[in-house]
Formats: C-alpha cells, sequence, structure tokens
C-alpha cells in the first residue's frame, strides 16, 4: 500500500510516502469424512463432517515513510526494521477454522446404468459452521507473557462476537443430450452475534455445459450479493462506529477438458 500527498508549496511541504509490505505464508491441514446412503437408485442421502484446519502461519510486516518539506530543503526517512533490528517485523501462530456439518439429498432423473440417458439431477444441502470456535495461539518456541494475554484475549474477542450459523445451497441439471443447463442458488447466513449486525451473502448462478467423446466445456455465471458489516477500530465498554456494506458482483468461470 502506497499513499502519496501534494499540497501548495507555501504550506513548506512539498509530499509524503508511506509504504506497508505485508506478507503471509504458511501450511495447513483437515481432515473430511462423509457417507453417502442410496435408499433408492434414484435418491441419495449424504452426511459429512469436516474437521477445523489447523494453519501454522507466519507474518512478515514491513513499514516506511519518508516525507520531504521545501523551505528549507529537507527529507526524512524512516522505517519500522529501525525497531526490529534491521528485520522485517515476524509473527508466527496457529489459527484453526471453524468445523462444519452438512446433510445432503439428491434426486436423479431416469437413474439407469447408462450415464448417456440421464436426463439430469437436483441436490440440495444444509452446512452448520460454527464461527465462534476459531482460535488463535503462539507458534513461537518461547512464548512471552504479553503473547499469552493476547491471544488469549483475542480468542475472548471471536468467541463473543461470532456464533454459529446455517448456510443452504440447492441446484440442478438438465440434459439435452450432449448440451446440459445448470441454475443454482446459495445462501450464507449471519456469523455475528450481535442482532444489530446484519450480514448474509446470496449467490446466483447459471450455466451451460457440452460433452461429447471425452471433451468437455463448461460456461458458468455468478452473481454474488453480499451485505456486511466493517469496524475502522473498536473500542472497550463504548458504542462502535462500523460501516454497513452492500456489494454486488458477477463472475464468468469458464472449463474445458478431455476425459479419457
Amino acid at each position: 500500500m502506497i499513499l502519496k500527498q501534494q499540497v501548495p508549496v507555501f504550506n513548506y511541504f512539498k509530499q509524503f510516502e508511506y509504504t506497508d509490505d505485508f506478507k503471509t505464508t504458511g501450511a495447513g491441514f483437515n481432515a473430511k469424512v462423509g457417507i453417502i446412503y442410496r435408499p433408492r437408485d434414484y435418491i441419495r442421502l449424504g452426511l459429512a463432517v469436516h474437521t477445523p484446519t489447523w494453519m501454522f502461519l507466519k507474518d512478515t510486516h514491513t513499514s516506511t515513510f519518508s516525507t520531504e518539506v521545501e523551505n528549507p530543503v529537507a527529507a526524512f526517512n524512516v522505517s519500522s526494521q529501525n525497531f526490529t533490528n534491521g528485520q522485517p517485523g515476524e509473527a508466527m501462530y496457529i489459527q484453526s477454522t471453524p468445523f462444519k456439518a452438512m446433510v445432503s439429498a439428491s434426486y436423479v432423473f431416469r437413474e439407469v446404468k447408462d450415464v448417456t440417458r440421464q436426463k439430469g439431477f437436483i441436490s440440495a444441502d444444509i452446512e452448520y459452521v460454527q464461527h465462534r470456535g476459531s482460535r488463535f495461539s503462539s507458534d513461537n518456541e518461547i512464548v512471552s507473557d504479553e503473547e499469552k494475554v493476547y491471544y488469549k484475549s483475542l480468542n475472548k474477542v471471536v468467541k463473543s462476537n461470532y456464533k454459529g450459523n446455517f448456510n443452504f445451497r440447492v441446484g440442478g441439471e438438465l440434459k439435452f443430450k450432449i448440451i446440459m443447463a445448470r441454475l443454482g442458488f446459495a445462501y450464507y447466513g449471519n456469523p455475528y452475534k450481535d442482532k444489530e449486525l446484519k450480514a448474509n451473502r446470496m449467490l446466483l448462478s447459471g450455466g451451460l455445459g457440452y460433452r461429447n467423446k471425452g471433451f468437455f466445456v463448461d460456461l458458468t455465471y455468478v452473481h454474488a450479493m453480499s451485505k456486511d458489516v466493517n469496524f475502522p477500530y473498536r473500542l472497550q465498554d463504548r458504542a462502535n462506529t462500523y460501516a454497513t456494506l452492500n456489494q454486488q458482483r458477477g463472475n464468468i468461470v469458464a472449463t474445458v477438458g478431455v476425459k479419457w
């Protein structure tokens, strides 16, 4: 992030430049287990559980600030590395994401062994996400008392501000020999515990697919509508001001491939 500002000469100030360099790297792992039950050939019922994802992360952060004045002519520079022994500031920590549980169902039109004769399907699933289950902890070999207090406070904020919520998805496909038509809808509920904070996300999608002799092409348009809130900062024991965000975005996704 780079900020620049020009002001008139009579203010004896020419410009300033602020640069913020932030980078996160890491690795993680999780597990996903599930079962599918077919009470009929054309009906499928599913149950799945996703464990939290444990991520081992490292943040590196450097900020620099420079300014120039015109009367007298002079330049001043300062970097955050002046306070970190000439090296970027680092933070190593472990983050675990919430667990998920899902139930699903699908109905296949004209279920036969010859899949080329199937006419399509419709499927739906309900997902529960426990957002308040996210946790942070230090990944340093020696954990200072300040770090322990910081991560304990951070986890307390997560538990007090978030809650579990349900997400819903439904979609279907119709087959016309080598051409397929698809429609989908998804709704992601409000993860915030405070009822005054309104947030959700809806996705509407539609697309066409082509399948012939192992070659396939898929083209889909996804329209996303989201509502969220943004806090520039928070104060304890005081009413906090926040911005309400309403956004819409459209994406076109194309896939081309060959199956042998």
